[in-house]
């Protein structure tokens, strides 16, 4: 799982990786590869920057 307490660097590579990956599959042509990476993007940066740090109290 993808855990918000997580250094800032690492949580950040985490996010620039399928953001990358989306950007290169959109400039080759290939929506639906970027649509997924896209998509992955979203959910890495949802669960590492907007959940409360140590879980839900």
């Amino acid at each position: 799982m993808l855990n918000p307490d997580w250094p800032l660097a690492l949580r950040l590579l985490i996010v620039a990786a399928p953001m990358a990956a989306a950007i290169w599959f959109f400039s080759t042509g290939s929506v639906a590869f970027g649509a997924v990476f896209t998509a992955l993007t979203g959910y890495a940066f949802n669960a590492l920057f907007m959940a409360y740090p140590g879980g839900r109290k």
